[in-house]
């Protein structure tokens, strides 16, 4: 196995766009959604995607891309199994969920009270001014198919482009771990053809909350003690099934409420990936520890993983699988992702 690391930072970071100074934003976030130009935001959509691919924009920088390229071509040379990639961004493209389209396809229990923390998620007085614009650009972003966080790779998208074809030498099997977003993802990973040419496996954060998270707090500090009936993990199977649903070919599986880590079993044959959390990180005592899902990807299946079973032990165990306090009867049965990806046109 052959480990690259770069630094994504500091050395040749170029300032992000910045999605709250562009037209985008104005035309969505500062809006109520009755009030949406489509043409008008079609065209603020363009500009803000050419942002994204601003070519002089950098995050590693070209000595770093050389770097990457000369690295896999020597690992293929002698034959190493695996080109690990550690990234402190997420490279795979996320465009933002589908929440307004998926929720008709929700079981009728979840369907009404993520209808309701929605409307209450982009209602000023409710959520606050800042809350507020914050929903109904995610609004806006998932129905134009928009990337939701420039600071990753999505910003960047000409270099992710230099990046991603230094990975992808003839004999590379190129796997890429990062983290920065504070929620778990994994993907298959593909070129602007929709060519699989790797995977990605992004830890959540060990303590920090994620973007959906805070969201949530800015409800939870003007609702008090009667956001308590209505905790994050309810609405949280809605936000990843509209993930899924606007990413339908890569993204595999995320996490959008739980802090945790990943391990790893790596052979030359498989490179196996778990995601494993605690139930608080408040406090040290009463906790529990378990694995709720579990990957992994072939070196003769290039890009593709699959699921797998649990059975690496920490402190002496195997953890259990996740014990979810979400209730059974508000988790949908099926992909979702499935759904939207036959019954829309994209």
């Amino acid at each position: 196995m052959t480990v690259m690391m770069i630094e994504n930072r500091v050395s040749k970071r170029s300032k992000p766009v910045e999605v709250s100074e562009t037209r985008f934003y104005k035309e969505t976030a500062e809006k109520p959604l009755d009030q949406w130009d489509s043409k008008a935001i079609e065209v603020a959509r363009e500009d803000l995607m050419e942002k994204f691919n601003d070519p002089d924009a950098e995050m590693i920088g070209g000595k770093q891309v050389e770097g990457i390229h000369e690295s896999v071509r020597r690992s293929i040379e002698s034959d190493t199994a695996w080109q690990v990639l550690v990234s402190q961004t997420v490279m795979s493209r996320i465009n933002a969920p589908l929440l307004e389209e998926t929720l008709p396809l929700q079981p009728k229990l979840l369907r009404k009270l993520s209808r309701g923390a929605l409307n209450v998620a982009m209602d000023e007085g409710k959520a606050g001014k800042e809350g507020a614009e914050l929903a109904r650009m995610y609004v806006g972003m998932g129905k134009y198919q928009v990337p939701m966080n420039p600071d990753a790779w999505d910003g960047f998208q000409v270099e992710r482009r230099k990046v991603l074809a230094a990975l992808n030498q003839e004999g590379a099997n190129p796997v890429i771990l990062a983290g920065d977003s504070h929620n778990a993802w994994a993907h298959n990973l593909v070129d602007e053809e929709g060519k699989r040419l790797g995977v990605e496996f992004d830890g959540p954060a060990v303590t920090c909350i994620g973007a959906f998270e805070d969201i949530y707090s800015r409800f939870y500090e003007k609702a008090g003690r009667l956001a308590k009936l209505f905790p994050l993990y309810v609405f949280t199977p809605w936000i990843e099934d509209a993930l899924k649903a606007a990413n339908p070919d890569t993204l595999q599986y995320c996490n959008l409420w739980q802090r945790g880590f990943m391990v790893f079993h790596v052979t030359r044959r498989k490179f196996h990936t778990e995601y494993h959390y605690v139930s608080k990180v408040t406090k040290k005592e009463k906790y529990r520890h378990y694995c709720e899902a579990t990957f992994e990807v072939h070196r003769d299946q290039k890009g593709h993983m699959v699921p797998a079973v649990r059975y690496i032990t920490v402190d002496g165990a195997i953890p259990n699988r996740s014990q979810q306090k979400r209730s059974f009867f508000i988790r949908y049965t099926h992909d979702i992702s499935q759904a939207m990806h036959k019954n829309f046109d994209w």
